[in-house]
């Protein structure tokens, strides 16, 4: 009965990972052809929809995970887990006050107030959300990986 928890896991997980690559590539891109403010509106959908997703994704893999599990604990099981349930907190985390944070740093920015305090700010909350969605990829690939293993 394991099998079906498995594959509904390495799908959710690889999905997951995906989405995020996808985001990795297409945002610079949108920068580039886009002006700045529809560059920045579209990324913002694009931002809160990628963390909605991963956050049902990282569900659905922590419940396979918990509901596939054999008899006793295993390390690569733990440290899955462990790993979702991080990279959830980071989905949860980017969304509720990264996002937020980064459209109010783009209005004060648009409203003509050059002040060099802004664009530091801008530039600081972008790297950090840059760093989150990295280090949600990177424990995204590395749950893939120990799932595979583990089958």
């Amino acid at each position: 009965m394991r099998a079906p928890f498995d594959l509904l896991y390495l799908v959710a997980t690889g999905v997951w990972a995906g989405a995020l690559a996808y985001l990795t590539i297409a945002v610079p891109i949108l920068g580039k052809r886009l002006g700045r403010r529809p560059a920045w509106q579209a990324t913002r959908a694009l931002l809160a929809l990628s963390d909605l997703f991963g956050t049902w994704a990282g569900t659905i893999a922590v419940g396979c995970l918990w509901l596939g599990r054999q008899h006793g604990f295993r390390a690569p099981w733990a440290v899955c887990l462990g790993t979702l349930a991080l990279m959830i907190t980071l989905a949860l985390y980017h969304r509720a006050v990264l996002i937020p944070s980064l459209d109010a740093a783009f209005k004060r920015l648009g409203a003509g107030d050059e002040d060099p305090k802004w664009g530091r700010d801008w530039r600081f909350l972008w790297r950090m959300s840059q760093g989150l969605r990295y280090s949600i990829l990177l424990g995204s690939i590395l749950c893939f990986v120990l799932g595979v293993e583990d089958l």
